[in-house]
């Protein structure tokens, strides 16, 4: 459900943090993080949001694929519906013409957004998200800074379990799901959590995953396969 989606969005880039050191503590507080925020969010007493004809409207209008994303830093909520197909990667676009593709869910790249993630090189790390496997695997990252320089990002990333949730989604019956960490180390003290809601058949059905510095985090949920 949306409250939930926008809960991810609260924990944010975990980069030059001091209270979270390399090791089963990120993974723990991301843990600890994401069930007591959504507890508190689904105990709150919140109006609904003005989106639910625009998600019920494009769900009768629209074939094919479609998804709910919401941008961390401003909240700003947006239809991402399925533009085109190659292989593994899929590229979804909102009616502002704003672009990301996903690799099997997983982000590779977006346009339209101010300060995209140019590319990403994650077919490793995919793998052991979709697998519900534990591991660790390298990340390669280029994206845009405020300055619109182009900027090489190399990371390490590790792979973990979250723990097991029944996703309450915005449409549609609730899907059993692993949550997966993939923490992520780059130089100097950057670190960086994204968490995927990862269901039996691996399908990615929720994630909030880092776009760059300046853009932050992106949560994306599945509103039709």
């Amino acid at each position: 459900m949306r409250r939930a989606l926008a809960c991810l969005l609260a924990l944010g880039m975990l980069a030059a943090c001091d209270s979270f050191t390399p090791g089963a503590s990120i993974l723990t507080e991301v843990r600890t993080s994401v069930r007591s925020i959504l507890e508190a969010r689904r105990t709150a007493d919140a109006p609904a949001p003005a989106l639910d004809p625009l998600i019920d409207t494009a769900l009768a209008g629209i074939t094919g694929p479609l998804s709910l994303a919401v941008a961390e830093t401003t909240l700003e909520t947006a239809l991402l519906a399925e533009f085109g197909v190659n292989g593994a990667f899929q590229t979804f676009t909102t009616p502002s013409r704003q672009n990301v593709t996903l690799q099997n869910g997983v982000m590779t790249a977006t346009r339209g957004l101010g300060y995209d993630l140019l590319s990403a090189q994650a077919t490793p790390t995919v793998a052991l998200i979709t697998g519900r496997r534990t591991g660790e695997a390298p990340r390669q990252h280029r994206y845009l800074t405020i300055e619109g320089t182009e900027v090489a990002l190399d990371l390490w990333c590790r792979i973990e379990l979250a723990g097991a949730e029944l996703l309450v989604l915005e449409r549609g019956a609730p899907v059993q799901t692993q949550q997966m960490a993939e923490i992520c180390r780059g130089p100097g003290r950057i670190y960086i959590t994204n968490l995927y809601w990862v269901g039996a058949d691996g399908y990615i059905w929720q994630s909030r995953q880092w776009v760059s510095p300046e853009y932050g985090n992106l949560a994306i949920q599945t509103l039709r396969r």
